[in-house]
């Protein structure tokens, strides 16, 4: 986390990045590539003209709390099966009409505080310069579903698609199997993981980021040896994220019988979030005390 003057710092929400446009008597909701949010979020759209002034810009997160915890897949279902969604409010572009955007982040942020009424949808993320109050959100709010801390520079400019700011996000670390594997000409380029349940089937949990060039056609030539007709035993088969429909049909079935320990940055209902970082192998590790849950 980055120390010295001229640093604020925010909890880092773990939802949908987006904008509310308040114009004369309608708001919309997009997200970060400008389509529309407003059927996934009417709830957002129809709280907007309530909680700041027409013509008015902002931006943040779009987050659902269950039981006081931050819920990421409840935001891909209908509005109707979760619970309403909140906007966490952590910039402002425009403000009442005044284009802010040449402003400094500090002064943004003091129009911002001005200029949006809370309400039971909308809120202003929590700001402190306080390094040591940011170390203590890093540790402590984990539990809540936060995915680590953002840290701003108080003089940046709003460039749209650039930032100054620096992610301190929280990872964790798992022993998964490996039962199967992408890869091309070049050698293996990422692995796809498992673990298995209570009943002994092997569940794929999701896949790995690239294998280092300098190892894939090592870790290629492991794995050929290794290739089988079926490894995932499970119903889901291996896709990028747990909710997209199309899976992979390029990937090598693998005997489940490697170990490598992976770092990880969230696990949804058994799936991981982002792809995993490969840590180190395990060979002292038998693959079947890998088991959902630990």
């Amino acid at each position: 986390m980055p120390r010295g003057g001229g640093w604020l710092y925010e909890p880092k929400w773990d939802g949908f990045r987006a904008l509310v446009h308040i114009g004369e008597g309608d708001a919309r909701v997009s997200g970060r590539n400008g389509g529309s949010l407003d059927v996934l979020f009417p709830e957002i759209r129809d709280d907007a003209g309530s909680v700041a002034a027409p013509r008015t810009i902002l931006d943040g997160e779009i987050v659902v709390m269950r039981n006081g915890v931050l819920d990421f897949p409840a935001l891909l279902r209908a509005s109707a099966e979760r619970p309403p969604a909140t906007f966490v409010a952590f910039d402002i572009l425009v403000d009442a009409g005044d284009d802010l955007r040449g402003e400094r982040f500090v002064d943004r942020r003091a129009r911002l505080e001005n200029a949006l009424t809370v309400s039971e949808l909308s809120c202003i993320t929590p700001q402190t310069d306080d390094i040591h109050l940011a170390e203590r959100w890093f540790e402590d709010l984990g539990p809540l579903g936060l995915e680590g801390v953002v840290a701003k520079s108080a003089s940046d400019r709003y460039r749209s698609g650039k930032r100054g700011w620096i992610k301190v996000r929280r990872y964790e670390t798992l022993d998964a199997v490996v039962g199967g594997y992408r890869g091309t000409q070049s050698g293996a380029t990422s692995l796809l993981l498992g673990l298995y349940d209570a009943e002994g089937a092997f569940r794929y949990i999701g896949q790995t980021s690239s294998v280092p060039e300098p190892d894939r056609m090592r870790v290629a030539r492991v794995l050929e040896s290794l290739s089988t007709q079926e490894s995932f035993t499970s119903r889901v088969m291996p896709g990028t994220h747990r909710w997209e429909r199309g899976r992979f049909d390029d990937w090598v079935p693998v005997e489940p019988v490697l170990v490598c320990e992976v770092s990880y940055s969230r696990i949804d209902h058994g799936f991981l979030r982002h792809p995993a970082r490969i840590v180190r192998w395990r060979p002292d590790k038998d693959a079947r005390e890998c088991t959902v849950g630990t």
